[in-house]
């Protein structure tokens, strides 16, 4: 399956860069003046490689005595089985051999095989060149557009891709969907185009930023989103995935607190920035040229089975793909009610969630989008956890032969294979609740032999099939990619619930 200031910089943990980063460990707002950091590394998550996904960037791997290479192939899941031609010793009406009839063209085509005709795309919806795609023994490459056609592709199908990234660390993550039969898939992965990231200088008019005035800034664009909390003038570092360049929305809000949460709003503003790869640029934001901001309630229950690190989270979402946090609340009371502003051109997103929003913890989130001021009937039931059952923590000496299952409400699951020491692995979109290692050697990826492994098992909402999942628009749900908050295209009301994670050896 593919950083802790709030500047969601793609790093192990949470985060909140809405460049489709993961979630930092930090799980707390940074205040005050934010320095840029270090390019971010992954929460185990897919990459971001190149655009061009066939050149370089595979992830390096300490000496071994060889890699372990599953053995179930790259694929067609039901190939048909060849059809028996004519009989050429059958009498006609007459007592003779019955003659051949193929027709001026030969034999019509087989109609249990036909054109699969694709696209790959990431978090963000970009479409994702150079991937390389394989279906049964065919393999191709994606277009510039992301696109990819294989021909004779049987009516049911297994399709298996490859992503890389440069950003370091180098990675490399497959991705294999399982019991296809459409056949215009939409293949949504995480992560699959290089981090940029840069540094915006910001001062702030008319609001300084405190416990009892909070000061939350959030850029947005179509490649990517980053939002923190800051006192007064700040140099914030954002990220984004894919071009050197970028265009985002700078928001800025501010509001009245009591007891960390909102009671009314006082200003805001909002520009176009213009963004570098490395570089940094200015943005002045006058938030108190605002008009007055209209204040209103939502309120609703919650409900969830589970109890450990129960929050509520409330974030304000732009039309860029921005999000403001407005709330976070640890609470095991069942119902809420929370002040929100009334902006034009935005809407409010009310999550509730259990666990810690980390990967490999286990965690839980249902959110409520598109929600307006004065709505007073939310209602959530945070989803169960799925539960892993073979092979258990600190399994050894796992390969091919070892079946891997779970249980899950669901019919439509991701499985998550990450090496514990190296930024590789795989996903395996499915229906089922119980596979074996699949193999991406003809890809170019081989687990390897005697090494550590973590595996969980991914809930994306409730889809009925991996068909299903293929939509154009993608399946990953928006927390799903740093848990804490929504980033990437607005998707709607929906859920997301990820596993503990068990450990396990490769066998040598």
């Amino acid at each position: 399956m593919e950083g802790d200031s709030d500047d969601e910089a793609p790093v192990v943990g949470k985060l909140d860069s809405g460049a489709g980063a993961p979630a930092t460990d930090d799980a707390s707002d940074d205040e005050g003046e934010v320095s840029p950091g270090p390019a971010p590394t992954e929460k185990p998550r897919p990459g971001d490689g190149p655009a061009d996904q066939g050149a370089g960037g595979a992830a390096s791997a300490p000496e071994t005595p060889g890699v372990f290479k599953p053995l179930i192939p790259v694929g067609d899941a039901s190939v048909p089985s060849p059809k028996p031609g004519p009989d050429v010793n059958a009498p006609d009406d007459a007592g003779g051999p019955k003659p051949v009839t193929t027709g001026d063209d030969g034999p019509g085509p087989d109609p249990e095989v036909s054109t699969v005709t694709g696209k790959v795309i990431d978090f963000w919806r970009h479409p994702v060149a150079g991937v390389p795609i394989a279906i049964g023994d065919t393999t191709t490459t994606t277009a510039s557009d992301g696109s990819f056609t294989i021909d004779d592709v049987g009516a049911e199908y297994d399709v298996q891709l490859l992503v890389r990234w440069a950003s370091p660390p180098i990675g490399v993550y497959g991705w294999r969907f399982e019991g296809l039969t459409r056949r215009d898939p939409t293949l949504q992965v995480y992560r699959a185009l290089d981090v940029r990231g840069a540094t915006v200088v910001t001062t702030p008019k008319g609001a300084q930023g405190s416990n009892a005035t909070p000061l939350a800034f959030a850029f947005g664009g179509v490649d990517g989103a980053t939002s923190l909390r800051v006192s007064g003038a700040a140099e914030v570092s954002t990220w984004w995935f894919g071009p050197t360049t970028t265009t985002v929305t700078a928001h800025a809000l501010s509001w009245q607190a009591s007891d960390d949460l909102p009671v009314s709003y006082s200003g805001y503003d909002s520009k176009l920035v213009a963004l570098v790869d490395g570089e940094k640029s200015d943005v002045n934001l006058d938030l108190s040229a605002t008009d007055s901001i209209a204040t209103g309630s939502i309120g609703g229950t919650v409900s969830s089975s589970v109890s450990m690190y129960r929050r509520n989270r409330v974030h304000l979402r732009f039309t860029d793909g921005a999000a403001i946090e407005l709330v976070d609340e640890g609470t095991d009371v069942g119902t809420f009610t929370y002040a929100v502003p009334g902006l034009t051109g935005t809407t409010v997103v009310m999550s509730a969630s259990a666990g810690l929003d980390s990967r490999f913890d286990g965690y839980a989130v249902a959110h409520a989008d598109g929600v307006a001021a004065g709505t007073l009937d939310i209602a959530l039931t945070v989803p169960e956890l799925p539960q892993l059952k073979e092979p258990v923590r600190g399994a050894t000496d796992v390969d091919e032969h070892v079946a891997f299952s779970w249980e899950a409400d669901s019919s439509g699951v991701v499985c998550f294979v990450k090496d514990e020491e190296l930024e590789q692995g795989f996903f395996v979109v499915t229906a089922k609740q119980e596979l074996t290692l699949p193999s991406f050697s003809s890809l170019g990826l081989d687990l390897r032999k005697g090494a550590p492994h973590l595996w969980a098992v991914e809930v994306h909402g409730e889809y009925a099939s991996v068909d299903e999942m293929a939509d154009p628009d993608g399946f990953l749900d928006s927390f799903s990619n740093t848990y804490d908050r929504p980033m990437g295209p607005q998707r709607g009301s929906g859920s997301f619930a990820a596993s503990m994670g068990f450990g396990f050896t490769t066998a040598p």
